[in-house]
């Protein structure tokens, strides 16, 4: 039942990052998204870190500003800590990403390029979207302990993923990879 007022569609565009996806990192988060969606009838997504939501722009406007920001980015550590359960449907249990100064940086930078003000910025990677009471968020992170436990890890990303996550889950698709190319012989 769903005890939250949530929203199943997305808006927009975002910006996800994340593990190689031939990495074993990949490969935990993933393991544990599918293996939760069975059990639970939770849909499946790909494993990633989202950047930034809600985007507005038209496509090749949002294209443009994505290289842009990629451009100016080195490449991210991402260190995946404790597991949370939030009150959205697209947060229903998630890793906890550390704030360091370079995500939170990432995050302003893409505030920035994509004219997208939010305040605040929980960076997670989510493990199970839906309409989860407290008590079966509770049971699942008891019953996939080994699971979750696999999932914090730490990984570095060298790319940004643009997505459309317009409408419901089932038509979001990825539009482009763009490399995070501001090496450090590069920076000023």
């Amino acid at each position: 039942m769903n005890e939250h007022n949530t929203d199943r569609h997305g808006s927009g565009y975002a910006i996800w990052i994340g593990p190689n996806a031939n990495s074993k990192e990949y490969a935990s988060l993933e393991r544990c998204i599918e293996r939760i969606a069975v059990t639970h009838n939770t849909p499946t997504f790909p494993p990633h870190l989202t950047l930034l939501s809600g985007i507005k722009f038209d496509e090749a406007t949002v294209v443009e500003q994505v290289r842009l920001l990629a451009a100016s980015l080195q490449p991210l550590t991402i260190e995946l800590e404790e597991v949370d359960a939030g009150k959205t449907y697209f947060q229903a249990l998630f890793v906890r990403a550390k704030q360091t100064s370079e995500l939170m940086a990432a995050n302003h930078l893409a505030q920035q390029h994509c004219h997208r003000h939010k305040p605040i910025f929980t960076p997670h990677a989510s493990l199970a979207y839906g309409d989860l009471t407290p008590a079966t968020a509770a049971h699942i992170k008891y019953v996939f302990a080994e699971q979750i436990a696999a999932t914090r890890c730490t990984f570095t990303t060298h790319s940004l993923d643009l997505w459309n996550t317009r409408g419901p889950l089932e038509t979001w698709h990825h539009i482009k990879r763009f490399p995070l190319t501001n090496t450090p012989e590069n920076s000023p």
